[in-house]
């Protein structure tokens, strides 16, 4: 099959191409809903606020995760509809139980756990961590249940209503004059209101489905037999989580919540597209390998050729970023935020890395090769460590982003290039 094949509408116009638009759309929604309260948002907090908000963010996206210990993907697995729903109703259960054993935590170590942190406003806000957990992870939950039921449309409602909640609750709170209130009240809000919506309108659907299922033998026997989930994609899921988060909590500890302020706001600037197009580039790239048939497609050149692309799409606006990121942000975002922009400057070069080599991600998913994606995550997030703590202890903070980018341009410079090899290895023996 020709890889001009790609660009063929016959392909495109298929049930599964437009489900996957229609959530995309919600996606696409939320992040410019998020993106473009980012220049009020720096004029109404300061940097310091907005630390304190990403080091919660941090934590509690670092448990919600995994909160249901993976079982959530299981749930579109099943033909049958009440195994399906069985494991549906263990996830949310077992994301009720993590959050209580959670709430016990941060009531006996809120002190250790601030002071870890080197955040000593975090611990007020510590009691609320088990609620933002519960909430983010029953959303999870509800997000596979809604994808089974084919619910797409309610999909990306809820995506789109739930920022649109966040952000306007920490403007309005922001306006008013409160501080990390605003930040991490409205995040809480947002969170908990849409879950609580979802929640009761797929119970007003499926109430008896539920009820007929609530059978602690038959819940016991569905978390046996999808144990791989808790056993396997849990630890990977959650070393992937604790590597991304991982500049945050090490950054707060060495240089305070100013500086975390600083870079996660210049972080979530250039991130929005990577995030958008990267995730769109993986579903298309699923669905054309899916619907061609591994045997039939030419894998090395379509992933040269996707590689390519996104390089193409992304090499200009890095260079202005990496030139010009300084004054870019004290435009946008005010002349206090300047700094954000250095940051920028050097992780806008990872980035860059991180975001042509989505291809390769999804190579890696479609050859089975997860044992060795979660070495590589293992690696990278103690390679991402070493980087950090060698920095904080020794160098500027500017010294130690700039170290944490080089290890992300060494590992995803390896991801591409063992990828490469790979691919042509499945062309030669399969003919490709």
């Amino acid at each position: 099959m020709k890889i001009s094949s790609l660009t063929n509408p016959r392909w495109i116009n298929n049930t599964f191409i437009r489900n996957v638009s229609v959530v995309m759309s919600g996606t696409a929604i939320a992040q410019v809903i998020a993106m473009i309260i980012v220049p009020v948002l720096s004029r109404i907090y300061q940097p310091d606020q907005l630390g304190v908000f990403s080091l919660y963010v941090s934590i509690i996206t670092l448990f919600s995760v995994v909160a249901s210990f993976k079982y959530e993907v299981a749930i579109v697995l099943p033909k049958d509809e009440d195994e399906a729903t069985r494991i549906f109703l263990l996830s949310c259960i077992i994301t009720v139980l993590l959050s209580a054993a959670l709430l016990i935590v941060c009531l006996v170590f809120d002190d250790s756990i601030a002071g870890l942190f080197g955040s000593p406003e975090l611990k007020r806000w510590l009691i609320w961590v088990p609620l933002s957990v519960c909430a983010m992870g029953l959303y999870q939950c509800l997000n596979y249940w809604s994808t089974r039921q084919k619910q797409y449309k309610r999909m990306s409602k809820s995506l789109v209503g739930r920022q649109g909640s966040i952000a306007s609750s920490q403007i309005a709170a922001g306006s008013y004059g409160f501080t990390s209130l605003g930040l991490i009240g409205g995040q809480i809000f947002g969170q908990v209101i849409a879950s609580t919506i979802w929640l009761f309108q797929t119970w007003r659907e499926s109430s008896s489905l539920f009820k007929r299922n609530f059978k602690v033998t038959q819940l016991k026997e569905a978390a046996r037999k999808y144990s791989e989930f808790p056993v396997y994609s849990t630890p990977q899921t959650l070393v992937n989580s604790l590597s991304q988060n991982l500049p945050i909590f090490m950054l707060s500890y060495f240089y305070g919540s100013a500086v975390i302020g600083l870079y996660s706001l210049g972080l979530r600037l250039i991130q929005f597209p990577v995030t958008l197009v990267a995730q769109s580039v993986r579903q298309v790239l699923l669905q054309r390998i899916s619907e061609a048939g591994q045997d039939e497609i030419n894998l090395n050149a379509m992933f040269k050729k996707f590689t390519i692309i996104l390089a193409l799409i992304a090499l200009l606006p890095s260079m202005f970023i990496v030139v010009f990121g300084p004054q870019l942000f004290k435009v946008i975002l005010g002349s206090e935020w300047m700094e954000a922009g250095v940051y920028a400057s050097w992780m806008v070069i990872w980035m860059f890395l991180s975001f042509i080599s989505a291809p390769a991600l999804v190579l890696m998913t479609v050859f089975g090769l997860q044992r060795r994606l979660l070495i590589y995550e293992t690696l990278l997030m103690l390679a991402r460590f070493g980087a950090l703590f060698v920095g904080g202890t020794y160098f500027s903070v500017v010294n130690c982003i700039a170290m944490f980018t080089l290890v992300g341009v060494v590992f995803n410079t390896y991801l591409i290039v063992s990828m490469l090899k790979a691919s042509k290895e499945r062309v030669r023996k399969y003919g490709g």
